[in-house]
């Protein structure tokens, strides 16, 4: 492994001229084909651990979510076709005579987090779910790492082939700039149990545009009323009307704090698509209610938002299996790495990891770390490697935590929420990006 410490003054984007960065709220389609992509491999890889003892190799990032037909109206909707939900990619059906419930596993997993990510429990009513995969191999794998006879010959497969499954670069960074604070605050507050409550018309495909020149700031949100709960016109204008007062509010006192913006006032503005009667009345809450389609790695990056300003791989991380997809792994790795040596060291940075197709998983291509460090020195170089190092030893126990950790629903909003309380340390420590 090749490790690459360089000093760079200015690693946050806050210090830049200019800085755009978006979030896709919890019911947006991408988002939604992120989640099932995600909530179905750990749900596969929990069914291996109990009926076979191993998490067996799948490859599910490719699963596309194709958007209902309605006819939307006010307090009600008809739906012509269903959400149709495709299950593409690589999977392991069986073990010898044992098969995987895989077409079950897919369409309750689909279900449950539909329902739950647009708070919508009618959706499942209209949902039709479809498994297209393939379990083929070429000379570059053993036929039992998809279609092994038993036990045995699976396990020895897995074994044998628990290497970097493809030649890929993950980012991660600590901390977040205060506009990637700001747009996840936003999206999460909108999608709050709170605002729900008062709002119980408000949908969950938000979306969050948060852009800066200097110190002027905007903030656009799209944000959607459900159909089948919203009356009126009258009521969609006052929805929207009061939200749009709500989130100006809200902005104001989070960039409050910011000294850069002292003085400044944000434009905040909402559904600015709106014209007449031609609004976002979504069913169900969502855009692929209303015929939008959703595609997993389209959604927000592994930090949770989509930001102009960072380096990022598109490599999608949700579907690929915890045993040997780097795509995976080490977007995993160089967010633990960076968290770590934000904490420890109190050095904002990124870290870019590359993995070479057939390489040991411990010991990547390389590793480049950026930070505000000031100056290099071999006792920088040192702290660092520990860290990379401590953490690259525990990839191996990644496979544990994706399976048994906490559901991905539950990650949507924890994981960005954990990279907001580093900025807090960041303020704490009076470290300057």
């Amino acid at each position: 492994m090749r490790l690459r410490v360089y000093p760079r003054p200015h690693v946050v984007p806050d210090g830049r001229p200019f800085e755009v960065v978006e979030r896709k709220g919890i019911g947006h389609p991408d988002s939604l084909a992120d989640l099932v992509a995600e909530t179905f491999s750990q749900r596969y890889s929990q069914w291996c651990s109990r009926n076979v003892g191993l998490v067996l190799n799948h490859a599910v990032d490719k699963i596309m979510l194709i958007g209902a037909q309605t006819i939307p109206g006010f307090g009600k909707i008809h739906v012509q076709t269903p959400v149709k939900a495709y299950l593409f990619g690589k999977i392991t059906r069986a073990v010898g005579a044992q098969q995987a419930p895989i077409d079950s596993l897919f369409e309750e997993t689909v279900h449950q987090v539909l329902a739950a990510a647009t708070r919508s429990e009618e959706i499942v009513n209209h949902i039709s779910c479809a498994v297209v995969n393939s379990a083929g191999t070429a000379a570059d794998h053993a036929r039992a790492f998809y279609a092994p006879e038993n036990l045995a010959d699976a396990r020895l497969a897995l074994e044998r082939e628990r290497y970097s499954n493809d030649t890929v670069f993950c980012v991660g960074y600590c901390p977040m700039s205060r506009a990637e604070q700001l747009a996840v605050e936003v999206e999460v507050w909108l999608n709050s149990g709170e605002f729900n409550q008062t709002y119980p018309q408000a949908g969950s495909d938000i979306k969050i545009m948060v852009f800066r020149h200097g110190t002027e700031l905007d903030v656009i949100a799209c944000v959607p009323c459900i159909a089948e709960r919203t009356d009126s016109l009258a009521t969609y204008r006052r929805v929207i009307g009061e939200a749009r007062d709500l989130l100006s509010a809200f902005v104001n006192d989070s960039v409050s704090h910011w000294p850069e913006l002292s003085g400044a006032t944000p434009r905040v503005r909402i559904n600015t698509k709106d014209q007449g009667d031609r609004i976002y009345l979504a069913p169900f809450g969502t855009s692929l209610g209303k015929g939008d389609c959703g595609a997993v790695g389209r959604g927000n990056r592994f930090a949770g938002v989509i930001a102009a300003c960072r380096p990022s791989s598109i490599k999608a991380a949700a579907g690929k299996n915890p045993l040997s997809h780097a795509g995976k792994l080490y977007h995993t790795a160089a967010d633990r790495i960076a968290r770590r040596l934000f904490r420890e060291l109190g050095v904002a940075n990124e870290v870019t990891i590359v993995a070479r197709n057939g390489g040991d998983l411990p010991q990547p291509e390389s590793v480049s770390v950026d930070g505000s460090f000031g100056v290099v020195n071999n006792q920088t170089e040192r702290r660092v490697e520990l860290i990379v190092r401590d953490e690259l030893s525990a990839i191996g126990d990644y496979v544990h935590m994706f399976t048994n950790g906490a559901t991905p629903l539950e990650h949507f909003h924890r994981a960005p929420l954990k990279l907001l309380r580093d900025r807090e340390i960041e303020e704490a420590l009076h470290v300057r990006p």
